[in-house]
């Protein structure tokens, strides 16, 4: 954390004082900016001596010129590096992990180097181990709200030197501002809602309305420390993913399905859980998952689903060209892969598109078919560079329309057909393509520290329990020349998959296999 950070006066949210993010009149920026990502955009980010081409910068998203106010939130904040990219006129509000120089009482910091820089630490339920990892920009603009969900978080390692993903898209602003009280439609409800359950300042969310967030082309999945059951199970977590991914695709009707999850963090799988979280990546309740057959030993385990992990192996890291010491944010421990439980099978080499870079992205790719029929489909989404089409580009039928609040969608019959349904409650379902799969990236590692992990005592319902605050964003994905629709998403990593070889192990952080220095998550 910055210097001054011991001496800075702290106050908690309903007491606090200072410049409030509505409160002070805006000194004058430049008019002169349009939107760019109104359709919005995902796009890895440049990497240092990978080329600029075709790649997102911080400075591509954050235009110092035109910047009216702004809202940050990652887990690790350079603020140095980060204030020299803002201009210092502005009102600024930074969410941040609670560091141990925090007290426990107090949520909100002014910062003594501006009084319009206000921190922000989000509540972590008492959990000890958990962390606020969510990744989040949201840029005021002349005319405009630019949203930023990202992997990245705010220090030139990971804009510069790491590869990390990016969506973004820009909202244009209504004649008036959408009354207290009324929807933002699901995507600026969703976003609220997490910005409130953060505690971040009411103003902030007052700012929001000012804008139309009507044709949002993803849907958002949020994690928060805590448990939930009851009306809540499907709020957070692998279980609101479920839900999320209901509203993207319809249930998925059967068949098998395969989750490719590329990881900067690898957290200590099981086949119990990996199987969880496929049944929620296919859209599935808790209560739709399979029984063990009468008299099955407590212990046993149902055969491992389609799920296939990319983690980089130790020597993938070495060779890389920023060697062992770029390795310090790729996060595993080698009493995980000795347990003698570890899903072995399911690892897969992480190789980049841009071989010899590091990457810190978290992205999930979930298709229909087996392995081989799925990479037939990321094969065919590959292309040059490191940005997907605009995600409004070529989709003609769902045009002008929120994914999920009465946008397009499809309604899963068998593998070959869609048809037309009633109107549902995310909107009505249209007769058209049938996404392939679905894309999500953000800050969701592959943990259960991340995602939740699912438990029904005796007698009691079931629930989530996860210790991080995430965030991320799934769009639909469709087979390459679908009816006109261009691939939306960018393929980060090469295909086909490399199996982990016999002599190969994975990248850990500390004593054992790598040896990099301990970073963050």
């Amino acid at each position: 954390m910055a210097a001054g950070m011991a001496g800075a006066k702290g106050t908690g949210m309903a007491g606090a004082k200072g410049t409030g993010m509505a409160d002070v009149k805006m000194g004058k920026r430049s008019n002169g900016m349009e939107m760019k990502y109104a359709d919005g955009l995902i796009s890895m980010t440049y990497v240092r001596d990978f080329g600029r081409a075709g790649y997102m910068t911080f400075d591509d998203l954050v235009k110092r010129d035109h910047l009216q106010k702004a809202f940050f939130c990652a887990f690790q904040v350079d603020d140095e590096w980060l204030m020299d990219k803002l201009p210092r006129d502005i009102n600024i509000c930074v969410a941040r992990h609670r560091g141990s120089d925090i007290p426990a009482d107090v949520s909100t910091v002014y910062m003594p180097v501006t009084p319009r820089l206000m921190w922000v630490f989000p509540p972590m339920a008492g959990t000890e181990f958990g962390c606020m990892h969510s990744k989040i920009m949201m840029l005021w603009y002349p005319g405009f709200l630019r949203v930023v969900i990202t992997s990245a978080n705010l220090f030139a390692f990971d804009w510069e030197l790491l590869e990390n993903v990016v969506f973004v898209q820009d909202f244009p602003e209504l004649p008036t501002a959408i009354p207290e009280g009324s929807s933002l439609g699901r995507f600026g409800d969703d976003l609220l809602s997490v910005l409130r359950e953060m505690k971040i300042p009411r103003q902030v969310g007052v700012a929001m309305r000012k804008f139309d967030f009507g044709r949002a082309r993803g849907v958002l999945v949020a994690s928060k420390p805590g448990s939930f059951t009851g009306d809540d199970l499907s709020r957070y977590g692998h279980t609101a993913l479920a839900r999320v991914v209901r509203t993207v695709m319809g249930v998925p009707a059967g068949g098998t399905a395969s989750l490719f999850y590329q990881t900067s963090s690898l957290g200590s799988l099981t086949v119990k859980w990996m199987n969880e979280f496929h049944r929620s990546a296919c859209g599935l309740e808790p209560e739709q998952a399979p029984t063990k057959p009468r008299g099955a030993k407590a212990t046993a385990e149902p055969d491992p689903r389609p799920f296939y992990v990319l983690f980089p192996t130790e020597a993938n890291v070495k060779s890389s060209r920023l060697g062992a010491e770029g390795g310090g944010t790729i996060s595993f421990q080698r009493r995980y892969w000795n347990n003698g439980v570890f899903p072995r099978d399911a690892m897969r080499n992480l190789i980049l598109a841009r071989e010899g870079a590091l990457a810190h992205a978290k992205v999930m790719f979930w298709i229909r078919g087996d392995e081989e029929r799925a990479t037939r489909v990321l094969e065919g989404l590959v292309r040059p560079g490191g940005q997907g089409q605009s995600l409004g580009a070529g989709n003609r039928k769902g045009k002008g329309k929120e994914v999920g609040s009465g946008g397009r969608r499809m309604t899963a019959v068998d593998d070959d057909e869609t048809t037309d349904e009633e109107d549902g409650e995310d909107g009505p379902r249209v007769k058209g393509p049938k996404p392939i799969g679905w894309f999500y990236c953000g800050s969701h590692n592959s943990t259960q520290s991340a995602w939740g992990n699912v438990t029904k005592p005796r007698g009691k319902d079931w629930t989530i329990r996860m210790t991080n605050w995430e965030l991320g964003v799934v769009v639909p994905v469709y087979e390459s020349g679908t009816d006109g629709v261009p691939p939306p998403v960018p393929v980060p990593f090469k295909v086909p998959l490399t199996k982990y070889r016999k002599d190969d192990v994975p990248w850990c952080v500390g004593k054992g296999f790598g040896q990099g220095p301990p970073m963050t998550p």
